[in-house]
């Protein structure tokens, strides 16, 4: 039996070593879209003393996607949908116009998540 050289000894221990040593990033966690949420916002004398709508009154709609992550205005990149354009038509922007009174269903989609809010027009400050 052949015994190894003091070098020899001191090499496999150094590549022993370095192999232990290595160690690698965690691969980050996939970021997922989880829901969105719809809101709306207007000035003083955009919605009646109950919280709906004045007739004849634009306001924007926003869309908030919750990520698994945090949460992101995606307002301008959503696609705006109004259950009763007759009452509430959207543009793609997500400007909404009380048109009649009545009730509408405002939904906004991104990436094939989806969010809604109900919103009556009225003509009764």
């Amino acid at each position: 039996m052949k015994l190894l050289s003091s070098v020899a000894v001191a090499t496999i221990f150094t590549l022993v070593t370095a192999c232990d040593s290595v160690s690698t990033a965690p691969s980050a966690a996939p970021v997922t879209l989880t829901d969105v949420q719809v809101s709306m916002f207007g000035s003083n004398g955009t919605f009646t003393s109950d919280g709906a709508v004045l007739l004849g009154r634009t306001f924007q709609m926003t869309a908030n996607a919750r990520f698994s992550n945090g949460g992101q205005d995606v307002t301008s990149a959503a696609s705006w949908v109004s259950s009763n354009p007759s009452v509430g038509p959207i543009s793609s922007r997500g400007l909404l116009t009380g048109l009649a009174t009545g009730t509408t269903v405002v939904t906004a989609t991104y990436q094939g998540k989806s969010g809604s809010l109900p919103v009556i027009v009225s003509d009764i400050p």
